[in-house]
């Protein structure tokens, strides 16, 4: 079945009608035709959320020379084991990988620029790069009996689909770079990087935000508003990190009150009961300081997913 979701795209009517006489079962899909499938739509309004975009995802596995250096016992060193050793990775991405994205349905608009050895190079929708970079880290770490030693470090750029290739295939490099250049065994999106442990709480954290958006107790206004709090939470880690505070410093120390005031206008507006929404408002403002306190600027993963989601 052909899939049509980019007639629910932004694009213009003549791009739309030339993209349709370019699609055909069989033929290799264009980037835009890709980008399309990041869009879902919901059967029971009939109505599309999301952005039609592209995620290239780069990951390769972490101080593989140090591994293949000293990753064996001396007495266990041969060249047949170390042989054997770069195989099992070689497996893992060449094999694996096309079978995963060519047998979870999750995957099948992921496409291999090349993957195999240590590395990767994917692009697909961007919020199926994501899923997948996150499938694809626990499934590693099965596949080396969660050796805490042996870990991989991946970077997505998101970007839309008339961008040229090689750019795009440049700032993946870049996200997967910082990743590790900031310690290893780390994933990088939207600029911020984040150890792959963390990504657990971001993801449920992501979930949260998305069972309140359904229940209708916090509006997608409140959602944009959290990136200001988010910025100002940033800065001011970075300004009580120094020696000396300059009262143009002092701006983003006032997050928590202009966060309770928000809190307070948008979180339950539904509820007709006075203090059930006193309550929700409270345990909702409780949950959501405590996000903004200890993850900072790492928090745009989870509500920027849900946001580009949602949009």
């Amino acid at each position: 079945m052909v899939d049509e979701r980019f007639l629910l795209t932004g694009k213009s009517e003549g791009t739309k009608l030339r993209m349709m006489e370019d699609m055909a079962v069989g033929d290799i899909k264009s980037l835009h035709h890709i980008a399309a499938a990041a869009i879902d739509r919901k059967a029971e309004t009939g109505k599309s959320l999301g952005i039609d975009a592209l995620g290239a995802l780069k990951a390769d596995v972490d101080s593989l020379g140090l591994l293949m250096g000293c990753g064996l016992e001396q007495d266990r060193y041969t060249l047949s084991r170390l042989a054997a050793l770069s195989r099992q990775f070689n497996y893992f991405f060449a094999v694996y990988v096309p079978h995963l994205l060519q047998k979870d349905r999750r995957f099948n608009d992921v496409y291999t620029v090349f993957s195999g050895g240590d590395d990767l190079f994917l692009i697909g929708p961007w919020n199926r790069t994501y899923e997948l970079a996150l499938h694809l880290r626990d499934r590693f770490a099965d596949y080396v009996c969660r050796n805490p030693e042996v870990h991989f470090s991946a970077g997505i750029a998101m970007h839309k689909p008339s961008t040229p290739l090689n750019s795009l295939a440049e700032q993946a490099e870049m996200a997967l770079e910082r990743s590790k250049s900031l310690g290893r065994e780390r994933f990088t999106m939207f600029y911020e990087t984040v150890e792959w442990e963390r990504m657990d709480e971001l993801e449920d954290i992501r979930s949260q935000f998305e069972t309140w958006l359904k229940e209708e107790l916090i509006t997608k206004s409140m959602l944009y508003r959290m990136n200001r709090f988010i910025d100002m939470a940033a800065i001011e880690r970075l300004v009580l990190g120094r020696n000396q505070i300059f009262p143009e410093d002092m701006e983003c120390l006032k997050w928590r009150a202009m966060f309770s005031y928000s809190a307070v206008r948008n979180i339950a507006k539904n509820e007709k009961d006075a203090e059930r929404r006193k309550q929700t408002v409270t345990r909702l403002m409780g949950e959501m300081v405590l996000w903004l306190d200890r993850h900072r600027s790492s928090l745009r993963i989870p509500l920027w997913n849900l946001l580009y989601n949602h949009r």
